[in-house]
């Protein structure tokens, strides 16, 4: 014979204090159930800015030179980002790398080298050949194709005493004028350029992050993709600073960037940006929640 059970006297049989605790669980349970379903499901990801890294997708030119430009320019990016360096004659060169030799097969620095010198070198990549452009052709150019520009100022050093002022002489007018926006590596540059510029939108590139955003007058964060979640993101939002993320290459990883609500992004693929943002409203729940669930991390 089965025994049986009074609920009722079962229920009397557990104290007080231990049904209370067990309510207050239940409720807390449904509560962060129901915020987060809600969460989820009404979610909007973040449509970011498409920003061509080097001035070159898919490898498709080589990085920096103006017939990068030229092809690039008719993907339509919203910037083409882009490095420059200062020369030994007070110049400014287009141009990545602090040494010559891996791209040009020349010894030496851009510091080192006059632009005379700069502009009569090649570089050779993706099997693919290009001369090395002044930043006043870059510039010229860029303009002409009314193409905007995250321009990278480059510091072989911490100490550039008269580089911002010199730079800013030089090209204030027209990044103001045509919208270009500028970035660095270097906090001292990034918070020079702000103070002699206040309307130049001026970023600071952050290599890794550790414990969220810095203390700076930047208008953006520049930070590497791996070392980026939501919680960067939303204290500097609210902050009221942007953050553009570098380098996501695919559209998984555009899209995830999305989802954490970068402002833009930073890419060697043009292409997988623009099919992440057509695929932004075909988003089912289990790719938020997976994404959710990452971004917390």
């Amino acid at each position: 014979m089965q025994p049986t059970f009074n609920y009722a006297t079962l229920k009397l049989s557990v104290p007080l204090s231990g049904r209370w605790l067990l309510f207050v669980a239940n409720c807390v349970l449904i509560g962060v159930g129901t915020y987060n379903w809600d969460y989820l499901r009404s979610v909007t990801i973040q449509q970011p800015l498409s920003i061509s890294h080097r001035g070159v997708s898919q490898k498709d030119g080589v990085q920096n030179s103006i017939s990068a430009l030229r092809k690039t320019t008719r993907l339509k990016p919203d910037y083409v980002e882009m490095d420059v360096q200062l020369t030994k004659d007070h110049q400014f060169v287009v141009f990545h790398d602090f040494q010559l030799a891996p791209l040009t097969g020349h010894s030496g620095t851009p510091q080192s080298k006059t632009l005379a010198q700069l502009t009569k070198m090649t570089v050779h990549e993706h099997r693919q050949s290009a001369p090395i452009a002044s930043f006043d052709d870059y510039l010229a150019r860029a303009n002409q194709l009314h193409q905007k520009l995250l321009i990278e100022i480059k510091t072989p050093t911490t100490d550039n005493p008269g580089l911002v002022q010199h730079f800013l002489n030089k090209y204030q007018a027209n990044i103001e004028a045509h919208g270009h926006m500028v970035q660095s590596l270097n906090w001292h540059i990034v918070e020079a350029v702000k103070k002699a510029a206040p309307k130049i939108q001026t970023g600071y590139i952050l290599p890794f992050n550790f414990i969220g955003p810095p203390i700076s007058n930047a208008d953006f964060y520049a930070v590497e993709m791996t070392t980026v979640n939501s919680h960067f993101i939303q204290a500097a939002h609210q902050e009221n600073k942007a953050v553009f993320v570098w380098t996501p290459n695919d559209q998984q990883a555009v899209q995830r960037m999305m989802y954490f609500g970068a402002d833009g992004v930073v890419t060697d693929n043009l292409t997988a940006v623009k099919q992440a943002k057509q695929q932004n409203n075909q988003r089912h729940y289990a790719d938020k929640l997976a994404y959710y669930v990452i971004g917390i991390g």
